[in-house]
This record gives structure tokens, C-alpha cells and sequence, in this order.
């Protein structure tokens, strides 16, 4: 990326879901696994992870719109925990489904490691 070049929202939110992706997947940031009231909006449960000091919230919640468009989505915010609210809420980007996956994945304990092994083991001769 140059010093010139001005992304989107979409492109910013898509290129921060795959740095996200690859801190996680590199094991460089933990994710960890909230469980809360169930609500007619959100899920039952969330993951945060802190980042330079920033806490981040990755969630499904429902979207309400057009009967067409109704459905879960996932939500990024960034977190103040001193007040204990939202200091952001990020652009909706499909690109937080699948890092969504590989948050699920590294607190279920599937990390890479484990991914790796388990290639190994499908792929092993007989």
C-alpha cells in the first residue's frame, strides 16, 4: 500500500478482517469465549481479544431489514472496557463471517498445530 492510496470502507473493513484472520491463525492473538443472556438480537455468546491495548468484540446478531435480507450477521466492535461500552462499531463486511470461523476454530482449541496434525493423520498412508 502507498501513502497515496485511499481505500474504501469495505476494502479497509475486508483488509482488517484478514489481519485479524492471520494474527489468529499465527497464534499471535488468543481470542477468548464470553458467554451472556440470550437476547432476541444477539447470540448467546461473544469473543474479545485485546490488541495494543484495544479490546476487540466479534459477535452474530440479527439483522433486521427487508424479509429477504433477514438473517445472522457478524458485528466487529471495538470495546472501551473502562466504561464498559462500545467505543466503535465497524462497517458490516462479510469478510468477519470467516474470521468469525477462524475465532471459533483457535477457542475450540482447533489452532493451526492442530490443523496440521490432522492433515498429517488424513494423509498418512495406510
Amino acid at each position: 500500500m502507498t501513502d497515496t492510496e485511499i481505500l474504501t470502507k469495505s476494502e479497509m473493513m475486508s483488509r482488517l478482517a484478514v489481519k485479524l484472520g492471520r494474527m489468529t491463525n499465527e497464534e499471535i492473538i488468543h481470542w477468548s469465549r464470553v458467554l451472556m443472556p440470550k437476547s432476541a438480537l444477539i447470540g448467546d455468546e461473544y469473543w474479545s481479544s485485546e490488541i495494543d491495548g484495544k479490546c476487540f468484540r466479534l459477535y452474530e446478531y440479527r439483522s433486521i431489514g427487508s424479509r429477504e435480507n433477514y438473517g445472522m450477521e457478524v458485528r466487529l466492535e471495538l470495546w472501551d472496557t473502562e466504561r464498559e461500552n462500545c467505543e466503535t462499531i465497524f462497517p458490516e463486511n462479510r469478510a468477519f463471517g470467516n474470521l468469525l470461523g477462524l475465532v471459533r476454530d483457535q477457542t475450540n482449541g482447533f489452532t493451526e498445530s492442530a490443523k496440521q496434525f490432522v492433515n498429517n493423520l488424513v494423509n498418512a498412508a495406510s
